[in-house]
């Protein structure tokens, strides 16, 4: 009763074939799921960035109401990219300025480099909201966050100092944002 083939024993690995074989499908798994893993990625960059930004508004009506004075929230987006900036005082600063927007000797200024992919547009008038420390009161106006792809998130600023997100009408859902 002998054997006629050998069986292979037991917990020696995988052939060369099976071996290719499941790097195959793994490396189709990788090509069909790429595209979709950045896509995400990037609208959660979207959320974290406007979120960010929304900090920085809430923190700026914060400071106004603590010390008593104006504060001010500078943005500018152009062709070149964007930047906001905070600053206290009753003057505006300019976030493209070094040194230029000021909290007690330090600089406050998100730029896009820190943003890749996240584009802004300006809804305020001069570009500039203010906080005012009477009442909490600040200028009313948005900012609109967005990705090539048409994902977009607006931080909103209501003349009471109220600071929301929304998405616009126009841009898919990406997170349960109430739409504006």
């Amino acid at each position: 009763m002998g054997r006629r083939g050998r069986s292979r024993p037991a917990g020696r690995g995988l052939t060369l074939i099976e071996l290719m074989v499941g790097l195959a499908v793994l490396a189709l798994l990788v090509a069909v799921g790429a595209p979709a893993w950045s896509g995400w990625a990037q609208r959660v960059r979207l959320r974290a960035t406007a979120e960010l930004l929304a900090a920085e508004l809430r923190h700026a009506q914060s400071e106004a109401a603590k010390r008593h004075l104006t504060f001010s929230v500078h943005a500018h987006a152009d062709a070149h990219g964007w930047c906001i900036g905070m600053h206290a005082g009753s003057e505006a600063c300019d976030c493209r300025q070094p040194q230029a927007c000021l909290v007690d000797g330090v600089e406050r200024v998100r730029r896009h480099a820190d943003h890749p992919g996240v584009l802004l547009t300006v809804g305020v008038s001069g570009g500039t909201f203010w906080f005012s420390p009477r009442r909490g009161t600040a200028t009313a106006g948005h900012l609109t966050l967005s990705l090539a792809d048409g994902h977009a998130v607006r931080l909103v600023v209501h003349g009471v100092g109220r600071v929301r997100l929304c998405r616009p009408a126009d841009s898919p859902d990406h997170g349960g944002l109430a739409v504006c």
